[in-house]
């Protein structure tokens, strides 16, 4: 428990001998000790010395009641913060019978800057002080060592009633102050540095690590799990950082490229985390954003990290930053860190980003692919072993089955790793991986010999489903064969839900579940759910990484003749939303890279199938255009299929310049026909002249009267 330093500790910087907690809401006095700090030196402003201490009840001091976890946060903004709120025990509650204080809930207003010490904030409370107090000085004294929230995040304890004001402003140290104290963090955290986040920026960072402690051997892999300590790229990290912290323009943006698993994420991971430490505030960008964040961003009075993830599906979002940036110069560095699996001249994102950014950066904007992790077949050896000593030591903290790091030391590094695919980063964990479950004491046996590793460590991941599906409230094998419980994990792979309704309409599709009640439906999402973290603005999460996903969903798509079912994707995407079929398509698209059947039934999808080829037709042309961007570049096998797109995008963007003529839909409308047409023309095995006439758009947009501060609501 949090308190005030000055509390717990005597004039002579020496801990309490007795100590009693009486918590909030579980009445009585609860024996404590003092843990951190060791000692505290008052003085007349404080000194150097944080305000704070931390307690820990005794273990026969009874129950605490329940506890809930606690979000740090700090202010990074240059405006004050409002509906702020602390709970303590000030004077204003105290009870004249028994003489004990109650708690009392303030509401009021932060001031990020004020006073002389630089660890502290600014509470003001809301409201007069009650008329009816009658005795002097203010009703709040007494109220030290309560905690301060603001945005629901802790950002400090208060320190001192500033009875000079007349009462309602308190002091209190700011949790940033000790946030880099190894051995609080420690205590509280069980890191050496406390993660803080932005109470102005809460809502605008997406949380990669975010995991729960489960046996889900993908979920290791997960590149914010960090399971593996981070190697092989560190010149990466130098240049980037020196990218950041360079006194150059007030806002820059750079691009890396790559395949799925090549190790995008993890890099930026490890930027992110090196700056924080730096007092940065970074993280990667939101799937869903509340309107209003992005204008913080050029507020906050702290260095900016943002990464971008899927750059090219994020144009709306990335069309209102550069406008926010461009407008508005940010009062701090701003570094905006796209991460994209591609970036060729006919995808129509990159055109569009090119052209949103001319003249507004310092150089132009250009793709860097992120080189091999192991380009050096002889390095791979030592890396191999590196890795398994890694994930053996992250897998004992959740499997407790076999001594799995005795167990990765008697694992020699195995032949074949020459094979190109292991200049993949990703390729190499899960052969790390896979040979670390195949040695415990469970293994797969019954594997068909063209098994990849990541069949392998699929089969391991079955087990986690299986393993979770007769845990309560689920209750899950006797009413559902395993096939059913797999079919429904690549439907929450391949479509996502955004709603409980959704997600139970998504199942009803399985042709395995037909006739299912919603109630038994609903039983089947409830399980997805708890398997997988969901995103904030999601109902289920998905299988992770993306690569490993999309391995899953690629093997279950395979011909009949091969163990698959390719009707599965027509079930799932036939009465799909348009969300979901373009999201769906998306995966299938950049599944393709790596699975090679896929292609034909993308095409077949796109122009053939009697369910989802007119549900295609439907789409939004910025919907078709996104689905076009994740197809591998010049794919002969999906030539037909974005063909089919091209027309389908370009007939649906003239009828909408019927509709709206101002000048910024125009000049959108341009830069996307111009794509089509580069794409069109890119498309080996086209023949005939290009249907896209783009140049004549181009034409009517130079004779356009220009009209200024016009925007494109549609992008």
């Amino acid at each position: 428990m949090l308190t005030a330093a000055h509390v717990v500790f005597d004039d002579y910087g020496r801990k309490l001998p007795v100590v009693e907690v009486r918590g909030i809401v579980a009445g009585g006095w609860r024996k404590a000790n003092v843990v951190w700090p060791s000692a505290y030196c008052r003085s007349k402003d404080g000194g150097d010395v944080a305000d704070v201490a931390l307690v820990r009840l005794e273990q026969d001091a009874g129950p605490a009641g329940e506890v809930t976890p606690v979000g740090w946060g700090r202010l990074t903004g240059q405006q004050s913060v409002k509906d702020c709120l602390l709970v303590g025990f000030p004077r204003l509650g105290r009870d004249e019978e028994t003489l004990l204080r109650q708690p009392e809930q303030a509401e009021g207003t932060i001031s990020p800057v004020g006073g002389s010490r630089g660890d502290q904030l600014y509470f003001q409370i809301d409201g007069p002080i009650p008329a009816w107090w009658p005795k002097p000085g203010s009703p709040w004294a007494g109220v030290s060592g309560a905690a301060v929230f603001a945005g629901g995040l802790l950002v400090g304890v208060v320190a001192k009633d500033h009875q000079e004001f007349g009462g309602g402003r308190l002091s209190a140290t700011r949790i940033s102050a000790i946030a880099g104290a190894g051995e609080f963090a420690s205590l509280v955290s069980g890191t050496d540095r406390l993660e803080l986040e932005s109470v102005e920026l809460a809502g605008l960072f997406d949380d990669p690590g975010q995991v729960r402690d489960r046996r889900s051997p993908t979920s290791l892999l997960r590149p914010g799990r960090t399971a593996v300590d981070f190697y092989g790229r560190d010149s990466w990290i130098v240049d980037l950082t020196g990218w950041c912290v360079k006194k150059s323009a007030p806002w820059a943006v750079r691009l890396i490229t790559g395949p799925g698993g090549q190790g995008k994420t993890r890099l930026a991971l490890k930027l992110c985390d090196d700056l924080s430490a730096t007092e940065w505030v970074s993280g990667f960008l939101a799937r869903s954003i509340v309107g209003g964040l992005l204008e913080k961003i050029a507020d906050t009075d702290t260095s900016v990290l943002l990464v971008v993830d899927y750059a090219e599906a994020r144009a709306r979002h990335l069309s209102a930053l550069f406008r926010v940036l461009h407008q508005r110069t940010p009062a701090k560095r701003v570094r905006i860190l796209l991460l994209a699996r591609s970036a060729h001249d006919e995808a129509e994102w990159w055109q569009w980003i090119r052209d949103e950014l001319r003249d507004k950066l310092e150089g132009p904007l250009l793709p860097e692919p992120l080189s091999d992790l192991e380009p050096r077949e002889h390095d791979r050896g030592s890396s191999y072993q590196r890795i398994l000593t890694d994930l053996a030591r992250a897998w004992s903290q959740v499997d407790t089955d076999a001594d799995w790091t005795n167990l990765a030391a008697s694992i020699a590094t195995p032949a074949g790793l020459d094979d190109p695919r292991y200049t993949l980063a990703l390729a190499l964990h899960e052969r790390a991986f896979t040979d670390l479950l195949q040695a415990g004491p469970n293994p797969i046996t019954a594997l068909p010999s063209t098994s990849e590793n990541t069949d392998i460590l699929l089969a391991h991941e079955g087990r986690y489903w299986a393993e979770t599906s007769d845990v309560p409230p689920h209750h899950l094998s006797q009413k559902y064969t395993w096939k059913v419980r797999h079919q429904a994990v690549i439907a929450a792979a391949l479509c996502g839900a955004t709603s409980e309704d959704e997600a139970i309409a998504t199942l009803g599709r399985l042709p395995l579940l037909k006739g299912q009640t919603p109630a038994d439906l609903e039983m089947l999402a409830a399980w997805l759910r708890d398997l997988y973290p969901a995103p904030p603005d999601a109902y289920w999460g998905s299988l992770v990484p993306d690569r490993i996903a999309e391995h899953l969903i690629g093997q279950a798509l395979r011909t009949r003749s091969d163990g698959g079912d390719p009707d599965l994707a027509r079930a799932l995407l036939g009465d799909a939303t348009p969300r979901q079929l373009r999201d769906g398509l998306m995966i299938l698209a950049r599944a393709s890279a790596h699975q090679p059947h896929l292609p034909a039934l993308i095409a077949n999808l796109i122009i053939v199938d009697e369910q989802v080829a007119p549900a295609v037709a439907q789409l939004h042309f910025t919907a078709l255009a996104t689905v076009l961007d994740a197809f591998p570049e010049r794919l002969i096998a999906l030539a037909d299929a974005a063909d089919t797109l091209i027309t389908l995008a370009e007939i649906q963007a003239r009828e909408a310049v019927k509709i709206r003529g101002d000048r910024a839909t125009l000049e959108a409308l341009a830069r996307l026909l111009t794509s089509l047409s580069t794409r069109r023309s890119s498309l080996v095995q086209r023949q005939g002249p290009i249907a896209v006439d783009a140049a004549a758009l181009h034409r009517e947009l130079a004779a356009y009267q220009l009209t200024a501060g016009r925007e494109t609501s549609w992008r």
